[in-house]
């Protein structure tokens, strides 16, 4: 009685132009139940191929610090990165007609705090996702909508709930580099 995950290799779904598409799961066996003799399926989510978003814009964020504006958290470079004051720590995506099914977070500098406990917003559904206090970029999957990843649209907002404190007296938060992936783009 768990969410459990059916690996279907390289299945192609939709047309050329890589929208809509059926996927049909037969049953062949059930395990018999305690209260009715029905089989019974809660949820169902499918998990497309995912690609790199090539473009990401900031709709808001709560950095103040000129020096370690949002835009350090997509130039490619290790040695710059956004900050913000722990408490309240956030910043929005603009999907800009992506579907976008997941977030990677790398932290910053181990002087500063790092995100432990993040919250992934979007179309009024949200995740809770306990993140590693190590090096290595995190992906974090947005919430979908319709049953399928990168069925979210709008805005994305990122906020984390805990952190790692930082070995040094700054005491604020720092992500080093996103990257965001999508499933789709509808060119909207």
């Amino acid at each position: 009685n768990k969410l459990q995950e059916i690996d279907l290799e390289d299945t192609k779904i939709g047309n050329e132009m890589g929208f809509g598409g059926i996927v049909r799961l037969t049953i062949q066996d059930t395990y018999a139940g305690m209260d009715y003799p029905n089989m019974a399926i809660s949820e169902i989510e499918v998990h497309l191929k995912e690609f790199d978003m090539p473009i990401v814009r900031f709709a808001s964020d709560s950095g103040d610090n000129p020096s370690h504006m949002v835009a350090g958290m997509i130039d490619g470079n290790r040695r710059t990165f956004w900050s913000s004051a722990v408490d309240g720590a956030t910043f929005t995506l603009s999907s800009s007609g992506y579907g976008v099914s997941s977030v990677g977070i790398q932290a910053g500098p181990r002087t500063h705090a790092r995100p432990k406990k993040v919250k992934v917003s979007t179309n009024n559904r949200s995740a809770v996702f306990d993140v590693e206090n190590n090096d290595k970029m995190q992906f974090l999957k947005v919430p979908s909508v319709t049953g399928y990843t990168g069925s979210a649209w709008g805005e994305i907002q990122i906020k984390v709930l805990e952190v790692y404190p930082g070995s040094g007296a700054d005491a604020e938060l720092a992500i080093n580099e996103i990257t965001v992936r999508a499933t789709n783009y509808d060119g909207f």
